[in-house]
């Protein structure tokens, strides 16, 4: 016993606070090993932080005998109160808790025996974290008021890294900065399963990056357990560099679209395919909904040697298919635009895109993105079909079979497609003389959605325009001495067709002019009712040079296809007020401009 003393007294001389030994077995019902050595002093209601290793997976630990609490004596809430509200916790970190309102001395218990609480002679407490687990602290005070908080012992939600550096190319804002920094924080960090990187501010970022000055700063930053993982918290030090790249238009498509609806727990890769030297660039379209809720969609990426390639687009969902399938587009051709990009390393760590956010059940989810391979290679595409626990994770589910044999909707959509022979869309009306009023002439209407295109890889034609970008050009003249208008209409096929048209700017840089969301009425009969889409006043021409417009046109994921796209003098309906399509961004803010005139790839 003299010994056991004067290691206590060695221990507090040197700043350590020791548990004491009858009050640990009394609070934990452990043997005198269980003791647990923490800093002193602590400030009151702060953790300190962790040593920064991997965290292990925490094992379950079989449950431990409650201890036996005290009978509180109910009180008006609020009565007692207790500081921080939701300590977490290491095995062998502590916390010291205040407590405030109530009367002293206290008696701490622990419901689970999780952790070991101790009345401190200063009249807080001090929370042992003995074994993985959550568990309740319940304090009460000389007059048998209670108050409890919960305790959360496990390991790390992830590892800060070091630095990050981050390489971007296009025309990028602050927020999209800070959403590529967010996910190469979360992919640096090797989260724990479900644990997610908490979106980092924009505010914090350069809102003007440029070509050769790269931005460097330290970031606050935080990775959230979800209450499974303790949070973390701190700073990294991060470089951001804009990198000129040549305009990035695919060669291929990766269509992913089968099974559309993924039932019961059926997960694992739905498609897979190869970037590589032969097929450097491609566009990957995924779509598809769950059967079930708190499921996820990624596309993942990873090489064997290290690898750059230039990842342009995004996700959306979860959502009815109208909505989510018009947003992904007009969040696509917006990023497409200005070519607002992510240059990304492959290396150990794959980069793992998710699309939209954890899937609700029988919403769809669909995500649109441009790949260019600039060095290394090849790298594995997949299409993976997860769950928000994010266990097992997507590596694990990307090199394993289903988990349940994928129950394919037979409609076989699936497969590579060609993109380098897409037909533009090109229309033109004239307003001549009343007497030879023309309405309708060729070259004054297109068929869309309707484009089949023969696979590379898949058993069917691609159909209906999915996932393919359409240049159009549409020419307008004058032959009169007075301004006219000329009317851009749609005539669906069938009700709830959606397409989204971007128009070039003037000069001809792309910038937004207007995005629309095509939407036809209930019931529309096939190509026979025109909606009007937008109005084009036209001054005299008189044999000189037409108005020209430009764009991109898709059609959108979740429409109902074929459509009639074309040009009217005469007047359209106007669209109908009910409609299933609704804007993102009814009126999206500018855009900044494209990086100046890109040359050859930089080495990245």
């Amino acid at each position: 016993m003299v010994g056991v003393r004067r290691v206590l007294a060695t221990l507090a001389a040197l700043g350590a606070i020791a548990v004491p030994i009858a009050s640990a077995r009394a609070q934990t019902g452990t043997s005198p090993s269980a003791i647990v050595l923490c800093p002193s002093p602590l400030p009151l209601g702060v953790t300190p932080s962790p040593v920064a290793t991997a965290a292990p997976n925490p094992a379950p630990s079989s449950a431990p005998t409650p201890t036996a609490v005290p009978t509180a004596t109910p009180v008006p809430l609020g009565a007692l109160r207790i500081v921080p509200v939701k300590p977490q916790l290491n095995v062998g970190m502590c916390a010291r808790l205040t407590v405030s309102g109530g009367v002293p001395p206290y008696a701490p218990a622990s419901a689970a025996g999780n952790v070991a609480a101790v009345a401190q002679p200063d009249g807080t407490v001090l929370v042992i974290a003995l074994r993985n687990g959550t568990d309740t602290v319940i304090v009460i005070d000389a007059n048998g008021r209670s108050a409890s908080v919960p305790v959360l012992v496990a390991p790390d939600a992830g590892v800060l890294p070091a630095t990050i550096a981050l390489r971007l190319s296009g025309g990028v804002t602050a927020d999209f900065e800070a959403t590529a920094l967010t996910s190469e924080l979360a992919r640096r960090s090797h989260l724990q399963p479900g644990a997610r990187a908490v979106p980092i501010a924009a505010g914090a970022l350069s809102s003007n990056l440029s070509v050769g000055a790269p931005w460097t700063g330290t970031v606050a930053v935080a990775l959230s357990g979800r209450d499974r993982w303790r949070d973390v918290n701190g700073t990294v030090p991060v470089t951001i560099e804009l990198v000129a790249m040549p305009q990035l238009d695919p060669a291929q498509l990766f269509y992913s679209d089968d099974p559309e609806k993924v039932l019961g727990a059926q997960a694992g890769v739905l498609f897979r395919t190869t970037l590589s030297a032969d097929v450097p660039t491609a566009r990957v379209f995924a779509y598809h909904e769950f059967e079930q809720t708190a499921r996820r969609l990624y596309v993942l990426l990873r090489s064997g040697p290290t690898s750059h390639v230039q990842i342009l687009g995004g996700g959306a969902g979860p959502s009815f298919t109208t909505f989510t399938g018009h947003t992904l587009t007009v969040r696509y051709l917006l990023a497409r635009s200005v070519q607002q990009s992510v240059i990304a390393t492959l290396d150990a760590d794959p980069v793992v895109l998710e699309v939209g956010n954890a899937g609700e059940a029988q919403q769809l989810l669909t995500g649109l993105y441009d790949l260019r391979l600039i060095d290394g290679g090849p790298v594995d595409v997949a299409v993976v079909a997860g769950f928000d626990s994010g266990d097992p994770g997507v590596v694990t589910l990307v090199d394993a079979p289903p988990t349940t044999p994928p129950d394919k909707d037979l409609h076989d959509r699936a497969g590579v497609y060609p993109l380098d022979a897409v037909a533009p869309i090109a229309l033109s009306a004239s307003i001549l003389d009343p007497k030879y009023r023309l309405s309708t002439a060729i070259g004054m209407s297109v068929r869309v959605g309707g484009w089949a295109v023969p696979p590379i890889a898949g058993k069917r034609y691609l159909g209906g325009d999915y996932g393919v970008v359409r240049q159009f050009r549409i020419t307008l003249t004058n032959a009169t001495d007075q301004p006219g208008a000329i009317y851009l209409y749609v005539a669906p096929s069938k009700a709830g067709s959606t397409t989204t048209m971007l128009f070039d700017g003037n000069p001809p840089q792309v910038v937004l002019s207007t995005a629309l969301c095509l939407q036809g009425a209930q019931n529309a009969p096939a190509f026979d009712t025109k909606y009007l889409l937008k109005t084009f006043t036209v001054p005299p021409t008189r044999g000189g040079a037409p108005v020209v417009v430009t764009g991109q046109f898709m059609t959108d994921g979740g429409s109902s296809y074929p459509a009639e796209l074309g040009l009217a003098l005469d007047p359209p309906l106007p669209l109908p007020p009910k409609t299933m399509c609704v804007s993102p961004s009814p009126t999206p803010a500018p855009l900044p401009s494209p990086s100046p005139a890109p040359g050859p790839p930089a080495s990245p």
